[in-house]
C-alpha cells in the first residue's frame, strides 16, 4: 500500500540465524511475504563474516526479478536477494556464474 515502509521488522525478525547475519550487515530494500517469503538487498554484496557452510547461492540474472538468491539448506522458507545493478553484476564476494 502506499505510504507504507518497504521493510517490515516482522519480516526481519523471521529469518534463520544464518541469513540474519546477511541482513544485519547489508542495507535492506525492502521485504516481502506475498509470492515467497523475501528480503530485498540494496546493493548485489555478500557482507564480510558471514558464515556460508549452510548457504546456497543462485544466480537468477534477470532484470525483471534479480541478480541472485540466497537461501539457507538449514531453513528453508526465505530467501535474500540481490539486486540486479547494471553496474555490479558482478562482486568479489559473490560466487561466479
Amino acid at each position: 500500500m502506499i505510504g507504507e515502509d518497504p521493510v517490515d521488522p516482522a519480516d526481519l525478525a523471521a529469518l534463520c540465524p544464518e541469513l540474519h547475519a546477511i541482513v544485519e550487515r547489508a542495507e535492506v530494500r525492502e521485504t516481502w511475504t506475498e509470492f515467497g517469503n523475501g528480503v530485498m538487498l540494496a546493493e548485489p554484496v555478500l557482507p564480510e563474516g558471514v558464515d556460508t557452510s549452510h548457504l546456497r547461492y543462485v544466480r537468477v540474472q534477470d532484470p525483471h526479478y534479480w541478480l541472485g538468491e540466497i537461501t539457507c539448506d538449514l531453513h528453508p522458507g526465505w530467501m535474500v536477494c540481490l539486486p540486479f545493478v547494471l553496474d555490479k553484476l558482478t562482486h568479489p564476494d559473490l560466487p561466479p556464474p
